[in-house]
């Protein structure tokens, strides 16, 4: 490469292919607890899977996960009545967690499931606990600060419903930033970054798909001269942190030309 040259990206395709909850991000994580007597309570970690999780998914996790543990009734009608949901609350750009009251003995018309663990000796509502940060980044996930909820279980003998206290993070990755081991770009602290790109800005945003950019404009960055038997391109997220893309099957091109004086 000669001196005096500059390159941008004209195109990209990539795969949208990372994940959103992973042990990686370490938000994988949080407590349920099972009231048992007047203050005692059987614990359960929950641990998700890897994946990429939006509400409705993520809601069908938690059911799907009740069922697996037995801690369900099902009513006259054959549906299933869990003792915790989640939902988004689009309102109130939050999500919303409910935790129900076990009872001391099935309601009419209820059944409980073979392995059911049993009912309580007085009716108390399950409860949550969310870590830590220095433990599990799932607080950011679902928008609860760290705490137990609701704060004094012991006490709780009706349905708790509660919103998000902060803003809940769906996901980890915004924007896609491309840095090239070629860019030697003197404006900016990070000197290899060639491009950054929304991926809101791409036609087609659903997890699976392709994440189609097109550069409308010239953006081109200083690269540096010399001989060079090779060119590493790293894919990064807004923060400048790696990202584990899962498809490999990615297109880059990338236009270099001498600089225009």
């Amino acid at each position: 490469i000669p001196e005096n040259c500059e390159c941008m990206i004209t195109a990209a395709s990539i795969p949208y292919s990372f994940y959103n909850i992973t042990q990686k991000y370490n938000n994988n994580q949080f407590k349920f607890y099972y009231p048992t007597g007047t203050n005692t309570y059987t614990a359960f970690t929950i641990i998700i899977p890897d994946g990429f999780y939006i509400q409705s998914t993520f809601s069908s996790y938690l059911q799907q996960w009740s069922i697996d543990n037995k801690l369900y009734m099902i009513d006259a009608s054959g549906n299933n009545f869990y003792f915790f949901s989640y939902a988004e609350n689009t309102t109130l750009y939050a999500n919303q967690l409910i935790l129900r009251v076990v009872p001391t003995v099935a309601p009419a018309g209820f059944t409980t499931p073979v392995g059911f663990p049993g009912f309580p000796t007085v009716a108390r509502t399950c409860y949550i606990e969310i870590l830590a940060l220095s433990t599990s980044h799932f607080s950011k996930y679902i928008g609860l600060t760290p705490a137990t909820y609701p704060a004094v279980p012991v006490s709780q003998t009706t349905t708790y419903n509660v919103s998000s206290n902060i803003i809940p993070l769906t996901t980890t990755v915004n924007n896609l930033v491309i840095k090239c081991s070629l860019v030697n770009n003197g404006t900016s602290n990070a000197s290899d970054i060639l491009d950054s790109f929304n991926i809101g800005s791409s036609p087609q945003t659903t997890f699976g798909s392709n994440l189609n950019f097109q550069n409308s404009i010239e953006k081109f960055v200083n690269i540096s001269s010399g001989r060079f038997n090779n060119i590493s391109i790293t894919i990064v997220d807004q923060n400048l942190n790696d990202i584990a893309i899962l498809d490999p099957n990615i297109l880059i091109s990338i236009l270099i030309r001498k600089k225009k004086f």
